[in-house]
């Protein structure tokens, strides 16, 4: 334009045209949507979706592909010529209030942006780019401005285009509407009027005036810019869509719509060829012409056939390239059959006829409404009570009352009442039967209104157990009578003293027999302090394996053997499962129980939020009426390894995570910090010396892993990230049958066909991402040879507000079905008979139903799944699972989302942190990806036993040579752990009895009131500055005797005194 003499852009807009067109085209993108402004240019809308191993799951990815800030005019030149020319905003703010983006003194885009150091997510999942302040600036129209004013942008995009082009991480699921609403967006309206300028109309005494009527003088037009008009004018598309989508017509049989005209003979039409073929009635007819389409579903089915439009057919492709998707009509719930069809044509595979629509395993329904409840998609109470009568056939009366249990709690049952009513005659065998056994009358009857009170005693006994705050009267049922009820005043203190007492001195004997040094030292120590009556502060820290859960358990029976109360809780249900009575945090702690606890074992701490403690501590305060002790007085007994993964943050930066773990508590400098040095994992036979190095080697290598000490930085995040080399004894070396390789060495050809709980307890594969797992699983499960059983999940939505838009309306089934979310199972949930699974959800944690319970498949019911335990102290239990409702409620949707599935998800595979704690005999790691937070790769390399129990398969798509992999290690927190045990005995072993010291560059803080042992005491802060030198002579002795000792001794000392 310059070369032509034309440099205003509103002069040629078929040019600027020309130039975007061909720009754009560069760039394919998934979704795409032009769209003209009235007083600027051409710009598109672009949303693309990434494949899995390229998903953000940090600040740092965003950094790869974003950036905010002004690039450096040196180095790249080029680029900072296009940022600072195309990508700036304003200015605007307080350097000037006159531009348009000014409204109310505030720019209307939120400009400048705060500074950031890292790019960072907010609590909402909005991300805030990484601006960092005293970079560069520019100035722009003489005001300086600096990345405040930077509008996020792609350095490969931005360089190749020369071109505005503003990229942003899509971080919420309702943005992607802001994309499609521009799809459907009408024209640009205007309104004018036209009129005579009074210039041109002749003024004379003649001149009649003449009234306007101003409201019909104006008419509502369409404004065309130039821009739009020239690209318009060339034909340039408006929008694009790829792949081609087709919409299938959904009716119900013999009510399909039809065209013809007005004065067409019915009688004629009716016999004319292709007359009433639809889109629907040609795929049921192809299915029984052509049996290749047999395993596709109505809208999965343009995947293998095209529609010939003008014959109306399907034909079969010959070719899969440019495959088009098929969408079902819209269908309003309202429409009753035709709504309930619709659901069914997206779950029913190869139909030949709409009778086959309406069978569900082999039972055909009269409506089709019928055949959603059968398949699981909808369903009401019916659902419960099928459930029982499928269950009564197999399971005993206690099995059952568990049952009814699981429903009541989580179930969101309708009517308890009439399930009670339907129920109870099949839940109390089993105390008939003890009742007749132990009356010395042969003849004695119980009364029938005495075995309800027992069977409603037994399940108020389990919700007790259970969930404490709840009882049959908060579901509307009946109450066991009060003489009954005084049973379970104290049913926990039972359940935490009936202990065979011979049997567990015996246990204690025998294990503290088998303790290695480490191991001891604790034990004792432990013991020093109940005998004693002292308060014990201590965390044991060992890596994984070193016989933590050993140690506990041996502690257990000491105490118990005595008759103390001991509560035992882990940051997970795996870990709880390990330990004899143990539970999950937030279920154990109730006040009656608490008031006579010894000490509470709190295992794999490092994984728990810092103000669970502080919030415990709090509360034993209050429940102990002890305000001058930490934990009001009572023991606590930490382990765990920091070198492991730690409390699960969702988008949040490292800074964000390590802020909430337990070294940054101000309970941590109090807690004293005994290590295990020992792995007892590797503590197996050997046939030689060189056995014995290889598994030191191995465990050493291990350590150096989860300490970060090996490999190389890397470059995106050297401080953190580290690039380490694989030894080749440990790869499965083919990459093209890699997975299936993995596979085999893991489970075998026999365990896959044949299972058995004992050896599927002590294997798994080991996945980054649930997905990944999802998609071996279901490679595993395929090469089983029983039959499977598809059970289809009810997923339904409620309103975040009180509005009475219609849901379901904007949000349909379909949609719904193909959410999915972590702890919540996917909506198709494929099983078969000896497969193993994994618990979901905490459902009863009595009977060691936690979530992470690993259980085999015994049977499969419609409305139930019969399974046995296969790992923990409940092996081999047989246990009812029914589908329990799972609620998701976040900010990412406008709507609270819930599903109605069967708890379960198939365990071949497992993530790794669900492997954390574990100790397994053969273990399969398969990265498709690297490791993106702290301590993942260490826990899934350590809980092999031996070096020969793992092999790793490396299929990663990022850059990396095909023997390394990214290892994620928080060095500063292991440093904060190391410094506290280290500072621990810093003192103790510079300073020793009756020596005189002159100690310099220290200070002083008055202690907090849980140290005060004295009237007016101080605390010297001996820090790496200090200096400590010893005065040879005794006759100057000082004034003023110190006596040293660690913080968490304190309150021993006053205790002795």
């Amino acid at each position: 334009m310059d070369a032509i003499g034309q440099h205003d852009i509103q002069n040629r807009p078929d040019i600027i045209a020309h130039i975007f067109k061909s720009k754009f085209m560069l760039s394919l993108t998934s979704l795409k949507r032009t769209e003209l402004l009235e007083m600027g240019l051409p710009h598109c809308h672009t949303l693309l979706w990434v494949t899995s191993p390229y998903k953000i799951q940090k600040g740092a990815d965003i950094n790869k592909y974003i950036t905010a800030e002004l690039p450096d005019p040196i180095l790249e030149p080029t680029l900072y010529r296009t940022v600072t020319t195309c990508m700036l905003h304003g200015p605007c703010g307080s350097l000037d209030i006159g531009v348009p983006c000014m409204v109310d003194d505030r720019c209307k885009k939120r400009f400048p942006k705060p500074f950031n150091p890292l790019t960072t997510f907010d609590e909402n999942g909005y991300v805030h780019y990484k601006r960092r302040d005293g970079s560069y600036h520019v100035l722009q129209s003489g005001i300086r401005t600096d990345n405040g004013y930077v509008v996020p942008y792609n350095k490969c995009l931005c360089s190749r285009f020369d071109a505005h082009i503003n990229v942003k991480y899509c971080c919420w699921n309702m943005m992607i509407k802001y994309l499609f609403k521009y799809i459907s967006k009408g024209v640009d309206r205007v309104r004018f009027t036209l009129q005579t300028s009074e210039a041109n109309t002749p003024t004379t005494s003649s001149t009649i005036r003449v009234a306007v009527n101003e409201i019909k003088s104006f008419l509502d037009g369409r404004y065309v810019c130039p821009h739009e008009a020239a690209w318009r004018i060339l034909n340039f598309p408006i929008h694009e869509r790829d792949p081609p989508v087709q919409v299938f017509v959904v009716h119900l049989e013999g009510m399909q719509p039809t065209i013809f005209k007005e004065n067409s003979q019915l009688s004629s039409l009716i016999d004319t060829p292709g007359f009433g073929v639809t889109i629907l009635t040609e795929w049921l007819h192809n299915n029984q012409r052509d049996g290749r389409g047999i395993d596709l579903t109505y809208n999965d089915y343009p995947s293998k056939y095209s529609w010939d439009t003008k014959d109306k057919r399907w034909i079969h492709r010959t070719t899969t390239t440019n495959t088009t998707i098929g969408r079902l009509s819209y269908v309003h719930p309202s429409t009753g059959e035709l709504f309930y069809l619709r659901i069914l044509l997206f779950h029913q595979k190869g139909c030949k006829s709409f009778y086959d629509i309406r069978t569900v395993r082999e039972n055909t329904y009269s409506t089709f409404c019928d055949a959603c409840e059968a398949l699981g998609v909808t369903g009401d109470d019916k659902e419960w009570l099928t459930t029982f009568e499928e269950a009564s056939s197999w399971a005993t009366s206690f099995e059952i009352r568990s049952l009814f249990f699981h429903l009541l709690l989580y179930c969101e049952v309708g009517n308890p009442l009439l399930l009670w009513e339907a129920a109870k005659p099949k839940m109390g065998d089993d105390i008939t039967h003890t009742f007749t056994s132990n009356s010395t009358d042969p003849n004695v009857v119980l009364r029938v209104d005495t075995l309800e009170q027992h069977i409603l005693l037994e399940i108020q006994k389990t919700l007790i157990a259970s969930t404490p705050s709840k009882s049959l009267a908060d579901f509307g049922l009946p109450m066991p009578s009060p003489s009954l009820l005084s049973i379970l005043k104290n049913r926990l203190l039972l359940e935490k003293t009936n202990y065979d007492t011979n049997l567990l001195i015996s246990q204690n004997t025998s294990m503290v027999s088998q303790f290695n040094p480490d191991q001891l030292t604790i034990y004792e120590r432990v013991v020093d302090a109940e005998r004693n009556k002292r308060q014990l502060l201590l965390l044991v820290y060992g890596f994984g394996g070193t016989g933590k859960t050993f140690l506990w358990t041996t502690i257990l029976s000491y105490f118990r053997s005595k008759g103390k109360i001991i509560l035992v809780v882990a940051a997970s249900g795996i870990a709880s499962l390990l330990l004899p009575s143990g539970r999950t945090a937030h279920s154990r702690f109730l006040a009656e129980l608490l008031k006579r606890t010894s000490m509470i074992i709190w295992d794999e701490a490092p994984m728990s939020d810092r103000r669970c403690f502080e919030f415990l501590e709090k509360s034993l305060k209050d429940v102990l009426e002890d305000d001058n002790h930490l934990f009001g007085g009572t023991s606590m007994l930490l382990g765990g390894d920091f070198r492991q993964t730690l409390h699960v943050q969702s988008k949040s930066r490292k800074s964000q995570i390590i802020s909430l773990t337990l070294p940054n508590s101000y309970l941590w400098s109090h807690f004293m910090i005994l290590k295990l040095h020992h792995n007892m994992r590797l503590s197996q036979p050997v046939n030689s010396n060189k056995d014995v190095n290889r598994i030191s080697e191995f465990a050493s290598w291990l350590l150096d892993i989860g300490n970060g000490n090996i490999g190389t930085p890397d470059k995106n995040d050297p401080e953190c990230t580290n690039i380490i080399q694989i030894p080749d004894c440990f790869l499965i070396e083919s990459r093209d049958k890699g997975l299936e390789s993995l596979i085999y060495f893991v489970y075998g050809k026999d365990i896959i066909s044949n299972p058995s709980p004992e050896e599927l307890s002590v294997r798994a594969i080991i996945c980054p991402k649930n997905e990944t797992a999802d998609h071996v699983n279901a490679l595993i499960l395929s090469k089983t040879n029983s039959q499977g059983v598809v059970y289809n999940s009810c997923d339904s939505i409620k309103s975040q507000t009180h509005d009475s838009l219609e849901l379901d309306t904007l949000y349909p089934q379909y949609y719904l079905n193909n959410l999915h979310f972590s702890g919540i199972p996917s909506h198709t949930l494929n099983l078969k008979v000896n497969t193993p699974v994994m618990l979901m959800r905490n459902i009863n944690q009595q009977e060691c139903l936690c979530n992470g319970t690993r259980l085999i498949v015994t049977q499969l019911l419609p409305s139930v799944i019969e399974a046995s335990i296969i790992t923990g102290i409940t092996i081999r239990k047989r246990v009812y699972i029914p589908r329990i409702k799972f609620v998701h409620n976040t900010s990412d949707l406008p709507f609270i989302f819930i599903r109605k599935q069967f708890p379960l998800k198939v365990y071949y595979v497992m993530t790794r942190n669900k492997s954390q704690g574990q100790s397994l005999k053969k273990v399969g790691l398969y990265l498709t990806n690297s490791v993106f937070t702290h301590g993942q790769l260490y826990v899934a390399l350590s809980i092999a036993t031996s070096p020969d129990s793992i092999k790793i398969l490396l299929q990663q798509e990022d850059a990396l040579p095909f023997n390394c992999t990214r290892n994620v290690v928080f060095k500063d927190l292991l440093a904060r752990v190391n410094m506290q045990e280290t500072n621990q005995g810093s003192i103790q072993n510079s300073l020793l009895v009756s020596r005189c010291y002159c100690i310099k560059d220290y200070t002083c803080t008055e202690p907090d009131k849980y140290q005060k042992v004295l009237d007016r005491p101080v605390h010297m802060n001996i820090g790496e500055a200090s200096t400590i030198e010893e005065i040879p002579k005794r006759n100057a002795l000082p004034l003023t005797w110190f006596c040293f000792s660690p913080r968490s001794h304190f309150q021993m000392i006053a205790d002795k005194n």
